[in-house]
């Protein structure tokens, strides 16, 4: 969208000589000009129209396909529209070269991908693509009756509909090509996948929670097709016995684990299932390896950092939940990366196909409502174990988790109290997950329409607020299962998740460390200075390199450090100035290790800094992080910032339009005064306000007539001025019925 607006305004606006050479010329055509048309339009009507279908639509198909599914399905619709329109369109008529301009039939394209992508055994997907669908045919069906009766012309341009059917077959035929190709990257979590947050659903199915790893609207995306792998090697459509429930991200495997019955399974990145503990239909109390281990009745799931689970379950003579199993991963599925067949235990020994089981010494004094792993409190750390009104740490290492110690609250003491320890009282526990930081959330209900949570940190120390059952999203939210009412409830509460990925591969039993390269470059960074850097950057503090990495690894400081390009360029100490140290700092991790972990505080200057010195990847990652903790107070000066840098910013610019597009009546409620800032770039104020200005415009000179009947630009203004007027009325009433999941709330 915005290179199609950049372009406009460099060929309508700036008249910049040579812009026609990117239209496609049906006499004199060159290759790029079947790509480059796309981008070109021959009005403002004309392209805002393509604007809007394409933000549409593009979005749609983002949702289900990914950021690149919609540039690679735009571009190929793109081509095959032109390839349409140049065979069937003549070189010249009434003695004028013929030239195509437009992204109309792009956007068929990504209307016929949208449709079909949704064709589903998905109700929700079924339904949107019979809304979607209707409009789609009607929309190919008036362009194929303009077709054979001769065209239209709208604005002095004639309608290329060869260009609008094409793209929309070109659509269809992509995503049936693509159904038929194996899925490499599909499922929970690894190999080379986008990261992806899983929702199991009570009917037994998993869907995706699209838009999990950023800030902004949410939706259910359409169930996994699950297959179960047994021991013959046959894989086949997984049928789950009674409910699934309790999914865990373990890292070090890049697999979900979960539970199911009396059994505990495994959820690969390619949506294969697999057994790998207790039976789904027999229970008992049974410590053993894989299936020939007993649990009953498992209710809960949680990891630690080296890839050991340990699930919750009930004893065979008290049937409560007060029983605690340690579930030891075979080594070999922790010993590769993800979709390393070494890891999945097909070259393992017969014994350790399956994961140990091992019951704990420890019996909880009542049922057991909520477990979370933290790495302090023990030599391996510690498992917070929640009973109705009671929190216990037990220390994991040696003789794991003989005792209990109780943490805070105490057990048949009710109440709603904040404090420290003991004098802390809830009323009844239902939940606990960990975040990032290493604080532990604990959800109590204190009455059928509330709920009250509390953050315990390693100083025991405990706040208020009113949420449900908890798990934390990549994008830091607080998700919110309610699986009576079959809904999720997300709260923005700034959480700090935990990472996703191993810092480094664990070792693998009975050999050396496994070594990464990533782990080995970080390492020699921390050691420094140790006497093997041959380079000093100074950038207000002392930073020790290695002049090879440096040059390596930035395009920079190769052409920095080449002695005779700079006068400097061979000394053992060179500057960098109008640089802050903690920038650099974050900028020289990522030279070594690839990687960054940036506060979101540092990541504009962070940003520049990247670009400054040739590091696109960075530049973006960064640039993500900016994106990430947007809000209405700073969106105006990040867009401000991101247009000021243009170039390497331009896609930030245009994701923070449109989330300032999205929020605009938050923006203006929260931070009216950040709003007179936009005068200092007329151009993004006029941008920003064009939509409304054109309904305006409509009401104001007499409205619009469609199909015979007239369009009541009225109705649209009032409707959006009623939207904004209750959302402000709304935000003055007293919250009497906060929280994620009951009574009376939203």
């Amino acid at each position: 969208m915005l290179l199609c607006c950049l372009v406009f305004a460099a060929d309508n606006l700036l008249h910049l000589p040579g812009m026609s050479e990117l239209y496609l010329n049906h006499a004199r055509p060159q290759w790029w000009q079947f790509v480059t048309h796309a981008f070109c339009h021959g009005s403002w009507q004309h392209l805002s129209g393509n604007l809007f279908n394409l933000c549409v639509f593009g979005k749609m198909v983002e949702e289900s396909e990914g950021s690149m599914g919609v540039v690679l399905a735009f571009l190929i619709c793109g081509v095959g529209a032109a390839l349409a329109t140049f065979f069937l369109t003549p070189a010249l008529v009434s003695g004028r070269v013929t030239v195509s301009v437009g992204a109309s039939g792009a956007i068929f394209g990504l209307f016929a991908v949208a449709v079909v992508t949704r064709l589903r055994l998905n109700l929700k997907q079924l339904l949107e693509a019979a809304v979607l669908g209707q409009f789609v045919v009607r929309q190919v069906l008036e362009e194929a009756k303009h077709q054979v009766t001769g065209g239209l012309v709208l604005n002095g341009m004639a309608v290329s509909h060869a260009a609008h059917l094409a793209g929309a077959a070109v659509g269809v035929a992509l995503v049936l090509a693509l159904r038929q190709l194996p899925d490499t990257a599909a499922g929970a979590g690894g190999g080379g996948a986008a990261p992806q947050t899983l929702v199991f659903v009570g009917d037994g199915s998993i869907c995706p929670l699209l838009g999990s790893s950023r800030r902004g609207a949410l939706d259910l995306g359409s169930s996994l097709e699950l297959y179960e792998k047994f021991s013959d090697g046959a894989r086949r459509r997984f049928q789950p016995i009674g409910d699934i429930s309790n999914p865990v991200f373990v890292k070090s495997t890049g697999s979900v684990f979960f539970l199911g019955g009396h059994a505990v399974y495994r959820l690969d990145d390619d949506n294969t299932v697999e057994l790998v503990a207790g039976h789904p239909t027999e229970d008992g109390q049974l410590d053993g390896v894989g299936p020939a281990a007993r649990l009953t009745h498992p209710t809960l799931l949680c990891a630690n950092s080296a890839g050991s689970l340990y699930c919750v379950y009930s004893g065979a003579d008290t049937g409560t939940n007060i029983l605690v199993a340690k579930l030891d991963l075979p080594a070999a599925w922790l010993a590769g990366t993800v979709g390393d067949a070494a890891w999945r235990g097909e070259e393992a020994e017969p014994g350790e196909q399956g994961m140990r089981v091992s019951t704990l010494p420890y019996t909880a004094p009542s049922d057991i409502a909520g477990l979370a792993w933290v790495p302090w409190g023990g030599p391996d750390g510690s498992l917070v174990v929640a009973t109705d009104t009671a929190l216990y740490r037990l220390p994991l290492g040696e003789g794991d988790g003989a005792v209990g110690v109780l943490l805070a609250l105490r057990d048949g003491q009710e109440g709603s109290a904040d404090g420290w320890g003991e004098a802390v009282h809830l009323t009844s526990i239902c939940g606990l997950t960990a975040d990032g930081e290493e604080n532990v959330i604990v959800v109590d209900v204190f009455r059928s329409d509330a709920a009250d949570i509390c953050q315990v940190a390693s100083d025991v120390r405990l706040e208020e607020a009113y949420i449900n059952a908890p798990a934390i999203l990549p994008n830091g939210n607080l998700a919110l299962c309610n699986s009576g009412g079959m809904s999720v409830a997300v709260l923005d509460l700034g959480l700090k998740p935990r990472p996703l990925l191993p810092s480094a591969p664990l070792a693998p039993a009975g050999g050396p460390p496994h070594r990464s390269l990533q782990a080995d470059m970080g390492a020699l960074l921390d050691a420094q200075p140790d006497g093997t850097a041959d380079l000093i950057i100074m950038v207000g503090d002392r930073f020790h390199a290695h002049r090879a990495i440096l040059s390596a690894r930035s395009d920079y400081f190769k052409q920095r450090l080449v002695p005779g390009h700079f006068v400097d360029g061979a000394a053992a100490e060179v500057n960098l100035p109008d640089a802050d140290p903690d920038d650099f700092g974050v900028l020289l991790r990522y030279l070594y290790t690839g990687a960054a972990d940036m506060p979101a505080s540092l990541a504009p200057s962070v940003a520049e800094l990247a670009d400054r010195l040739l590091l696109p990847q960075l530049c973006l990652d960064a640039q993500a992080v900016v994106l990430s903790s947007i809000c209405a107070e700073t969106v105006i000066s990040s867009l401000l910032w991101a247009e000021r840098f243009g170039g390497s910013f331009s896609g930030l610019l245009s994701d923070l339009k449109a989330w300032y597009l999205e929020h605009h009546e938050e923006v203006h409620t929260a931070a009216p005064k950040s709003l007179e800032r936009l005068a200092a770039s007329p151009g993004l104020m006029a941008e920003l306000l064009m939509q409304v200005l054109e309904e305006a415009k409509h009401q104001v000179t007499g409205g619009l007539v469609l199909n015979g009947m007239a369009v009541s630009h009225a109705a649209h203004l009032a409707g959006a001025a009623v939207g904004v007027a209750l959302v402000l009325a709304l935000r003055q009433l007293p919250d009497t019925a906060a929280g994620a999941g009951g009574g009376g709330a939203a």
